[in-house]
């Protein structure tokens, strides 16, 4: 009895911190300079990701990106990334935001389909606290994928994990149409590749010295 007590209280918790966020004024330049102060600091940290590492700027925007969303700055620095030159969400924090948001009683994936058709997916579904009907995201299946291509791209993950893909997928559906807000308009890292392919890691160039010795030799006769 006491855990679900807890659990309400981290829920209510969660949910009031996402009704009411408190956002970064940018117009305000007493409190944008001390933000700035204060994301030159954690820039130095080596608990921070490596994209944020000695660049403040990219913490300040995250911090922005934390009060519009009323997640913790840590959370949107550990899930937002920069895919193919536009910043992103990860696919795993997309139902976290949409459970976090408070607007529904739960939240499920459901599957569809046999495995191996062309009709098999995944959509999520919730229950609405405000109205108290269920909601169904659009349906993501191999219909949805192969029409579009995103299993074609090189080094799709499609091909070698495609029921977290669908997950992934049918996550960032059901908030693109029912909870546009959870997301602040950003797409999510699969999103971006599924339609722009996947990076290519950076080939790292290793400068080499060698010390050349001159070595002499006599070539004996006769041979």
């Amino acid at each position: 009895m006491m855990a679900d007590e807890l659990a309400k209280t981290e829920q209510t918790a969660v949910t009031e911190q996402n009704v009411k966020p408190i956002q970064l004024d940018y117009m305000d330049g007493q409190a944008l300079n001390k933000a700035y102060k204060n994301a030159q600091v954690l820039a130095k940290s080596d608990l921070v990701p490596e994209m944020y590492k000695n660049k403040p700027e990219n913490i300040l925007l995250s911090m922005d990106m934390a009060s519009r969303t009323g997640f913790s700055l840590m959370q949107v620095m550990q899930n937002l990334y920069i895919v193919r030159g536009k910043p992103s969400w990860s696919g795993s924090f997309c139902m976290s935001a949409i459970k976090a948001s408070g607007l529904y009683e739960w939240v499920k994936y459901c599957r569809v389909g046999e495995p191996n058709t062309r009709e098999y997916g995944y959509f999520v579904q919730a229950l609405d606290k405000s109205t108290g009907q269920i909601v169904n995201g659009p349906i993501c299946d191999w219909n949805t994928v192969r029409n579009e291509g995103w299993d074609s791209k090189p080094g799709s993950k499609w091909k070698t994990m495609p029921d977290l893909m669908f997950r992934y997928r049918a996550a960032a559906f059901f908030a693109r149409t029912e909870c546009p807000e959870v997301l602040q308009g950003l797409q999510t890292t699969e999103e971006v590749q599924d339609v722009k392919g996947y990076e290519e890691p950076q080939k790292q160039k290793t400068k080499v010295s060698l010390n050349i010795v001159d070595a002499e030799y006599t070539e004996e006769e006769g041979e």
